[in-house]
């Protein structure tokens, strides 16, 4: 497991509300404008990912499941895991 997918699945990692609860920054809020940015808003709603949101949502269909899923079924495949590792590089790395 990666670095990022590591910081998306756990939530621990550089999200401003993760960050903000440790006073390392001023406010929680998500780059977007959503009050908390967390791993959850990142994966589920912040706008500046949809792009790769839809790419993970297509890989959620395409293995059966309907979208919003839970995270267990993100993970319980070696495609899926793929997936997400993907939607964590693409977003965090940014």
């Amino acid at each position: 497991m990666d670095h990022y997918t590591s910081q998306l699945l756990s939530g621990h990692g550089d999200f401003k509300a993760k960050l903000h609860g440790f006073n390392l920054v001023g406010d929680a809020d998500c780059a977007c404008g959503f009050p908390s940015g967390t791993a959850e808003h990142l994966l589920m709603n912040c706008p500046l990912a949809d792009q790769e949101r839809n790419k993970l949502k297509l890989a959620v269909r395409a293995a059966g499941a309907d979208w919003p899923c839970e995270l267990e079924f993100m993970t319980s495949s070696e495609v899926m895991f793929r997936a997400v590792s993907e939607f964590a590089k693409n977003t965090l790395a940014r």
